[in-house]
């Protein structure tokens, strides 16, 4: 990127309280904003958690009253602003905290909006468009990869319409400060915490890409591009740089909840397999072998070794493919099921 070719600036409105356990300031921050009367936002099932539960033991620390409504609903729906609006006009409240993913921020981003300024969301739709600042909010995500915690706009989903639309402002639109503590996603299932994974790794990617991009947003996301690929299970392939190659090896062999799973780029197939491979495919058979280099989507089990062999295709923009492909699949206690083909746009 040859930054001295045009003009860049960082700037960020919120302040972020980072690291294991950091909720621990809520009352510290609550008290220095001036909190009143809070109202604590959440949906159905991160309420139900001890990480949730813990929250609400540092919001009482700070002895300020509050109110909880646990029933944001997925996709950010007006109705859910218009709830959380009204709950906190009727009681008075001066400081919302969401405790969620990026649809419960959105619903109380616009919420703070309407709750100072008046009118219905619609209203506001756009950039800019209202001056008086929204009603104190503090964010908690329980998942990772939108940033909604800390950026200065909201998506909402105005069902009536079947639209979405955006409500945004440079300064006035972000959170007052955001706690991102890990154990938000550690009480997380499984499968969530992997799609927060890939959602912080393509975001960071995204980032990294965009025609916006700066010196300090590129640094942030090459950080999160190592940071996450120390969770990754992964090889190098023949046309891959030194910098992957010292990342991740060559060949790959591990557990994963009772299936041994080898991966290596040139791997061949059943009948078929590369030279550099067969040997130790042969002297310890894994429950599960990936491959790829062919650009052929090939899911194939092989009787012989007992040992099922998976080829998603390639993901990429560059060969011969026609389509791109991936597969998805879960392995629940030895046991491979739920696969399916995914193809990708473009």
């Amino acid at each position: 990127m040859f930054y001295h070719q045009k003009n860049t600036c960082y700037e960020t409105h919120t302040r972020m309280v980072v690291g294991t356990n950091c909720i621990e300031q809520l009352p510290e921050e609550i008290k220095a904003c001036g909190g009143e009367k809070i109202l604590i936002v959440s949906d159905p099932n991160v309420s139900k958690t001890e990480f949730y539960a813990n929250c609400i033991d540092y919001v009482k620390k700070s002895g300020c009253p509050y109110l909880v409504w646990n029933e944001a609903e997925e996709e950010a729906p007006l109705r859910n602003v218009d709830t959380v609006c009204g709950i906190l006009l009727k009681n008075a409240c001066n400081l919302m905290i969401a405790v969620g993913g990026g649809s419960v921020i959105d619903i109380c981003k616009l919420a703070g909006v309407l709750a100072t300024n008046g009118g219905k969301g619609p209203d506001w739709a756009g950039y800019e468009k209202y001056s008086i600042p929204p009603m104190t909010l503090f964010t908690i995500p329980t998942t990772a990869g939108t940033s909604a915690e800390v950026t200065n706009m909201a998506v909402v989903h105005d069902e009536e319409k079947n639209v979405k639309f955006t409500v945004g402002h440079r300064i006035l639109g972000a959170a007052k400060v955001t706690f991102l503590d890990g154990n938000s996603i550690e009480s997380c299932p499984r499968g969530q915490i992997a799609c927060c994974g890939i959602d912080a790794l393509s975001h960071s990617f995204e980032s990294y890409i965009a025609l916006n991009a700066n010196p300090i947003t590129e640094a942030l996301s090459l950080s999160g591009v190592r940071l996450i690929s120390r969770n990754l299970r992964a090889v190098y392939g023949n046309i891959d740089g030194q910098e992957i190659r010292k990342m991740f090896p060559q060949v790959n062999r591990f557990t994963v909840d009772g299936a041994e799973v080898l991966i290596k780029h040139i791997g061949g197939y059943p009948g078929k397999y590369d030279p550099s491979v067969i040997g130790s495919l042969m002297a310890r058979p894994p429950k599960l072998f990936i491959s790829g280099h062919s650009h052929i989507l090939k899911v194939k089990y092989d009787k012989t070794l007992d040992m099922l062999h998976i080829n998603p295709g390639a993901a990429g923009m560059s060969g011969f493919h026609k389509v791109r492909t991936m597969v998805r699949f879960v392995i629940d206690n030895g046991t491979f099921k739920d696969l399916e083909v995914i193809e990708l746009a473009g």
